[in-house]
């Protein structure tokens, strides 16, 4: 266990972890985007099954 603590500490120091949290971050805008994006279209067709 407490090899595994000190391994993961090392990781987050690296630039490359860095890379992926960034990548991470991109990756929910996108999600939070494509969401948001889902939801106006079911708007749209609310109010077509309106119409």
């Amino acid at each position: 266990m407490i090899r595994k603590r000190r391994t993961f500490l090392k990781q987050n120091k690296s630039p490359s972890n860095f890379r992926t949290k960034r990548t991470a971050r991109i990756r929910r805008l996108k999600l939070q985007k494509r969401r948001i994006w889902e939801r106006q279209s079911l708007q749209f067709v609310i109010l077509d099954i309106h119409n």
